[in-house]
């Protein structure tokens, strides 16, 4: 009966022993699944998180790539309108010329014609006699630089039977009629007809050159 009862106390010790280390190992591996989850959640947020102050960032950036652009672009427009607002006169210049006499005639003459339109927006005087150049040259060849040199200048004038033009009035959007002169050139071949004028410009502080011109053949 001792023994018997030795034995149910060896039996119940190992018992003991069998459950206290099935709870040990249930203990670890709760753990290790909580500390897992915990990782898990932890990673899941710091990848949300991160997306987040991505998103952020890549917002924030636009925006201020939106606001400059606005800014550069109200900048332009403030310049075109100050551009607008300040007094401009801009001239565009036509001009054509042609030989009128005929090839066995002696004197070879010409005829020079420009148009002149004032597309600013402030009415100009221009004294044609102080603020243009207006003449015919026979070019004599080209140099070794492909610059053509010319002969002397035959200055051209807007002389009437009447009247001699000495100024153009030059009011905005309007389109001064053709006028024509003649002059007489001496010798066969290429000749240019050359129009420029000095119209003052504030922007630069000095006059700034328009000018035109156009070559032509003489017989």
């Amino acid at each position: 009966m001792g023994n018997n009862g030795e034995c149910q106390v060896e039996s119940s010790a190992k018992k003991d022993s069998q459950c206290s280390h099935k709870q040990s190992v249930y203990t670890f591996d709760s753990f290790s699944k909580l500390a897992g989850g915990i990782q898990a959640l932890v990673t899941t947020l710091g990848i949300i998180i991160g997306g987040i102050w991505a998103l952020v960032r890549f917002d924030a950036l636009l925006e201020a790539q939106i606001a400059t652009h606005q800014a550069e672009k109200l900048e332009a427009e403030a310049i075109i309108a100050r551009r607008g607002a300040e007094s401009q006169v801009v001239l565009n210049i036509d001009i054509s010329a042609k030989q009128i006499s005929p090839q066995d005639n002696t004197n070879r003459w010409v005829m020079i014609e420009i148009t002149l339109r004032n597309s600013g927006n402030t009415p100009y005087k221009l004294d044609i006699k102080n603020n243009t150049r207006f003449y015919i040259a026979r070019v004599n060849g080209i140099d070794d630089n492909g610059v053509p040199e010319y002969d002397y200048e035959s200055p051209l004038k807007f002389d009437y039977p009447d009247k001699t033009i000495e100024w153009f009035m030059l009011r905005p959007g309007a389109e001064i009629d053709r006028f024509r002169t003649i002059q007489k050139a001496d010798l066969p071949g290429l000749y240019v007809a050359r129009f420029s004028a000095g119209v003052p410009d504030a922007s630069i502080g000095r006059d700034r050159e328009y000018s035109a011109q156009v070559f032509f053949h003489v017989n």
